[in-house]
This record gives structure tokens, sequence and C-alpha cells, in this order.
């Protein structure tokens, strides 16, 4: 889980496109022979973002996007005897918002998200209604009458009204990608692989009256991570962007491959038709990483030539090309800018920077002139293409970042929780409200509440720590040195800090313990060299006479091991290697028991789907049992790339976070299965139980927290 594949790093840069469903008028023949490439800069508007939270050292008034339903009374601890009963009592926020679409008709904007859509009315933006999915979203198309919203998911396509929300339909396929044909008779579903590009994907073709199946068409083993799928304007073809362009020539009970070809460079992001069916435009992704953008003559595949060769930046932003529903202008989201095209000559009119961001292309307005498009800090931007100027600019919602990790202070008064975007939100835990919001940094991957609940530590991606208050005020940064785990924590009677935090390149890795009253370092314990050896976790007993460091040996065949140590003198007391075969375990978590008694790892291996946990009692470190987890494949990508483990208060219970986005919770005496909880939509990477073992809160990289426990 911790190497990705490189198609699917292209995937991820390319899964945002956005597919034109409006019908396009038919226009004069382009003069595709009399192509002229333009590569002086152009005039170019400037749009300024502003900044939604500056991290301070004084308490500031903060408002979070995690806020959601308010917590119900329990008054059951969550026990072997009634983990069967738990369920969500309350989610918090809004999920991230990744997409949004314009209907043809220009009288709905939806907003896609982690968790559901949202769908608001385009004049006054008032929400109309949230519909939640139980899957994280796929392909979106809005049908040419704006009558209808299919979605696509990992599991099913749902189609709905965009009337009254009501639901169509449902169509057990995953739908990766979804285009209606210009008429809206028909709907093409393609389906990829969603996370590592390795599988065949499928592209068939239904009816929407009776939403039966029409067609299968033939593919290529190239369909496997689709870019983008569209209809030309006539709906006579139909093209696909993956590692390959495709284009088939659509027949009334079949269809037959008329263009298969490597199109302009390693990747095809998007595509759009002209008007008179004669040109495919491509936004692609160059093998730097960059985009661009190309022509191809539909009749053979040949490539005509490439826009916007000369102005180029270091990142991709998904490669869109949007024509305008009367063809005369083309909008791209290159290289973070907006730029507006005219047709035919293919000149650039007005390129606005977007200072850096990713824009994310919504649609044309029915006007031809207004263009809409997503920022990420949600906001949608109207941009008139004869001006070059921002018209319009609305925050339908606040953004929410994908959420790594959880704590729940040992009062019980407090949960906090940290984003990828370093900051940690603080929550009163008994009505949800937020009070506080701080940090700054690289990711930030582990939180520890001092015992006295007033004093929290953050651990970045970039091995630093910060100690605040929770009212906002720094008390210490730890520097450190290098990427990695940051597990931090602290000393049942908070004298002491301990985390994994080496300082240089001639320090070995190291696990480090600080005293709290001056910050000086107490104790080190370092794990063999600095070039062969690399730490992944630390976990302090409860008795504070032992700790578990798990580290990874570099020579030959990368071996994860954990070392038991003494927290009084660094003696090692065991050394445990939870291999099985000879494949490399990746360590993801380790946890002791609340009583000392066992220690609890969550391991994973390249050769297996499903992760274990492996339990051991601390008397003589031998292996009491393990647990094989049964988890569907992983959904989304996490930064902080650990999975979530946890005790119960009281010792009886193991509760793990789930890359499918479970939760599931087995009974320590035996590791028994004794529920699986279904809520979030993505990777679970934070569980923690409230103090008094009655509730269980849980973050995930689908942006929201969810709270569960038994029904009052």
């Amino acid at each position: 889980m911790k190497h990705l594949h490189r198609k699917f790093i292209l995937f991820i840069l390319s899964s945002l496109v956005v597919v034109s469903c409006a019908s396009q008028p038919t226009t004069p023949n382009i003069p595709i022979n009399t192509l002229e490439i333009i590569n002086s800069p152009q005039p170019s508007s400037t749009l300024t973002a502003t900044p939604i939270f500056t991290p301070t050292q004084t308490p500031t008034p903060f408002e979070s996007v995690l806020l959601g339903t308010p917590l119900p009374l329990v008054s059951s601890i969550v026990s072997p005897d009634n983990a069967s009963q738990v369920i969500q009592l309350a989610r918090w926020g809004d999920g991230i918002i990744w997409r949004a679409l314009v209907s043809p008709n220009g009288k709905s904007v939806v907003l896609i998200s982690s968790i559901g859509f949202y769908l608001y009315n385009s004049k006054t933006f008032e929400m109309i209604r949230f519909i939640e999915t139980d899957s994280d979203i796929g392909g979106v198309a809005i049908s040419p009458d704006s009558q209808i919203l299919a979605i696509g998911t990992r599991e099913r396509m749902l189609v709905y009204s965009l009337n009254d929300g009501a639901l169509i339909t449902t169509i057990d396929k995953s739908a990766t990608n979804l285009a209606f044909s210009p008429d809206g008779q028909k709907i093409a579903i393609g389906a990829g692989d969603w996370d590592m590009c390795r599988k065949e994907g499928s592209l068939e073709l239904w009816q929407v009256s009776d939403w039966s199946l029409l067609q299968i068409l033939p593919l290529t083993n190239e369909l496997d991570c689709i870019g983008d799928l569209v209809f030309s304007p006539s709906g006579k073809f139909l093209a696909a962007s993956a590692f390959e362009v495709l284009v088939w020539e659509i027949g009334e009970n079949s269809s037959t491959l008329k263009v298969q070809s490597w199109g302009c460079d390693i990747f095809e992001g998007s595509v759009a038709f002209t008007p008179d069916d004669k040109t495919l435009v491509i936004g692609q992704q160059a093998d730097s990483g960059r985009d661009e953008i190309c022509l191809m003559r539909l009749a053979d595949g040949e490539v005509l030539g490439a826009l916007d060769k000369a102005n180029k930046s270091n990142y991709s932003c998904g490669s869109q090309v949007l024509i305008s529903p009367d063809g005369q202008l083309m909008a791209s989201n290159l290289d973070g800018k907006v730029t507006i095209w005219q047709t035919g000559f293919w000149k650039q009119i007005h390129s606005l920077d977007v200072e850096g961001s990713c824009a994310q292309l919504s649609g044309w307005l029915p006007d031809g002139k207004t263009l809409m498009f997503l920022l990420p800090d949600s906001s949608l931007q109207f941009l008139d293409s004869q001006t070059g100027k921002i018209i319009r600019s609305v925050n339908l919602r606040k953004p929410s970042n994908p959420v790594n990790t959880v704590a729940w202070s040992p009062d019980g008064e407090t949960i906090a929780v940290g984003d990828e975007e370093g900051i940690a939100h603080i929550f009163n835990a008994q009505n949800g409200i937020v009070v506080n919001g701080f940090g700054s940094g690289y990711e930030l991957n582990s939180i520890a509440f001092a015992p006295d609940s007033l004093t929290l530590a953050l651990g970045y991606g970039d091995r630093t720590a910060q100690i605040w208050n929770l009212d906002g005020n720094l008390q210490q940064i730890i520097e450190g040195f290098g990427y990695g785990s940051s597990d931090v924590t602290f000393t049942s009677d908070g004298k002491l800090f301990a985390a994994i935090l080496p300082e240089s390149w001639q320090t070995p890795p190291q696990v480090r313990i600080w005293n709290t009253s001056n910050w000086s370092v107490e104790k080190v314990f370092p794990v063999g060299d600095r070039d062969n050896y690399m730490i992944t976790g630390f976990a302090l007993a409860p008795d504070q006479n032992t700790g578990a460091i798990s580290y990874v040996d570099m020579h030959g065949y990368h071996t994860d091991f954990i070392k038991i140590i003494s927290i009084h003198d660094g003696t090692e007391l065991a050394n445990i290697e939870p291999k099985r075969n000879q494949y490399r375990v990746f360590i993801d978590a380790i946890v002791y028991s609340p009583d000392n008694s066992m220690l609890a790892a969550l391991v994973s291996e390249f050769d297996d789907p499903n992760p274990r946990i492996l339990v051991w009692q601390t008397s003589d470190w031998s292996l009491l049992y393990q647990i094989t987890i049964n988890s569907g494949p992983r959904l989304g990508l996490s930064k902080n790339q650990r999975d979530a483990l946890t005790w119960s208060p009281d010792g009886r219970l193991i509760v793990v976070g789930v890359k499918d986005g479970s939760i599931q919770i087995f009974k320590a005496i035996n590791g028994e299965n004794l529920a699986t909880l279904h809520g979030h939509t993505m990777w679970v990477t934070g569980v923690a139980f409230s103090p008094d073992g009655k509730m269980l809160v849980s973050s995930s990289i689908d942006g929201t927290i969810r709270i569960w426990g038994i029904a009052p």
C-alpha cells in the first residue's frame, strides 16, 4: 500500500475531467489545415485567492468545515455483548467537494462530494437537497434535457430525477465514467480499475427509456483507466481517453472501433469533438507530467498539431478541454490557468491565472459565453469569455480535506482531528461544535492529548511536532528531519513526551523522550544506522516501563520488525518479526492493551489484500492469535498511509479502521469478529474510544468524522 503504481497517479490526476452533456449544433467546417500554433504570452487576468485559515499562536475565532449532526445521549458501554448493536450516531463534515456540474439548461448546479451530491438553484444558489451515497462517486452526467442525473460508484450506477431527487433506477454495474448521447436516448457506461489501473475495463451502451442494455462495445487492453468519455455532437461517435484514444462509430445494433491511437503523449486526460465531428481535441499529460493540448483527425487518428507548448509549468491539473455549445470557443485548465480559445484558428483569447490552483471546468452556461469552474476552496467562479474577467464568485460549501487522525481527550470533553493540510480541528465532544483550530505544516498524521486534556501534541509527516494549548497557544515546536511517521504520545503523568524525530543526516533513526517541564531530551533510543533502517511507529506501554518500536531493516529484502525496549535503560527485551512468507510485511499500527498485558499490531503484505492483526502477550512476547481482516479494495489514497487500530478502555475489544471504509470490531480475548460498521465511503484513518467506552469516533479521507455507539 505504500508504493503507488505510476498509472494510478496519472489516473488520479485525470479522474476529475468534465464530460460535456450539452448538445452542440453544427457550424461551418474548421480549417484544420491552416492550424496556427500560438506560443506568445497572452494578456491574462489574475484571480486572487483568499486564505481560508491562517495558523496563529494566539486564540482566534475559527470556523471548521467539519460541522454536522449533534450527538444523542447514550448510556451503554460498547462491549462484546452489544457490539453488534453499534450504529452511526452522528456525522461531522460535508465530504470533499471534488467536482461541480451545471445543467444544460443552466438552472441547476450539482456539487459532487466524497459522500454524495448537493443540488443548488443556479440563480439563488440556495441548496435544494443533499443525497448521501454509500460509496465514493466516479462518473457523473446530466441528461441534455436537464431532467436526469446519473452518478457512478464502485458498486453501481444510480439514476436520479433532478426535479425532485427521486431515485429512478439502480444498475448494478461499476461506473467510472458516464456520458449521455446528445439526444438523451442513450447513456454510455464506462468501468475501469479504480485503484491501480491494472484490470481491463468495460464500456456499454444503455437505452434510457427503459434502462436496458443495448450494446457492449469492443475494447482494447488499455481501456482500464478511462480519463474521459464523450459523444460527438451528432451522436455518431463515442470517444474515450485512457492510455490511448479510442473512438467508436455508433451503429443501431452494434458499434465498430474507428480509431485506436496513442494520441499525443503518455496519457490522454480529456477529449472533445469539434462541431463538425471531424476533429478530436485532446487534453493530455506529457511524459514530464505537464499538460498539453493536441488535435487529432477523426478520419484516421493522425495528430495534426499541438497547442500551448511554450507556456509550461511543472504540474498537471487534469488536462481538461471543453468546447462551448455553439462550437466557437474552447476552455482548458492547463498548468494552473483557465484559458479561453477561439476554435478554428485555435488562438488564445484570454488566460486567467488562478494563483497556482487547479481549476476544474464545470461547464458552459446556455449563453455560450460564460464558463463555470470550481476551485480547490470549493468556490464556483463564473468567467466572462468576452472580457476574460470573473463576473461572479460563489462559495456554496466550505472546503474539507482528508482527515488523517483522531483522538479523544482523557476527560471526554474534547475530540481533536487532524487533516492533510496540517490543521487540528477541536470539537466539543458533547455537541459537535468546533471550538478552535490550529497547526500548520506537512500533513498532520498523529495527535495525542496530555493527561490534563488541555494540551495537544501534533505529529507531522516531516517528522516535526508541535505542542499546543487547546485555546490556540503554541507552546513548543520540536524540529525533525526527513519524512515519515510522527507518532506522538504523552506518559500517563504528563511528565514525558515521546516522538520519532531524527534531527540530521548524521543521526540514526531513533525514538526520543522529552521532559515536558523544560523540553529537554531525557532519553534517546536509536535503531540501527541511518542508511539501512527506518522507524515507522512507536507505542508506549501504559505502565511506562516498555515501548514498542516498529522499524524497517532495508538490507536485502525490506523487512519490518517490532523492537521491544525498556524505557528505563533502552535494553532490548524482544525483537519480533511478524513475517509470514518471503514477502515484506508492512506494520501499519502498534498499540498496547490498557492493562499492559497484550500488544496488537496491524500488518499488511504485498501478496495478500487482507490485512492481519497479530496479538502477543507481553509476559513472554509469545503470539496469542492473529486475525485476518476481510477487506474490500482500497477506497482512495491517504498520504498518511497508516491504518487505524485501538483498544476499548476496558481492553475487551479491538477496533480497526480498514482501507475499504469499514470499521471492524473484534473480541480481544480470542479475535472473534463481532461487528462491521459501514458509513465512511473511503479509507478509515483513525479510530478512538471515548474514555467511558460508550462511543467510538472515526476519521477518514472522505473528509468526515463519524461517531458510533448504542442507540439510546
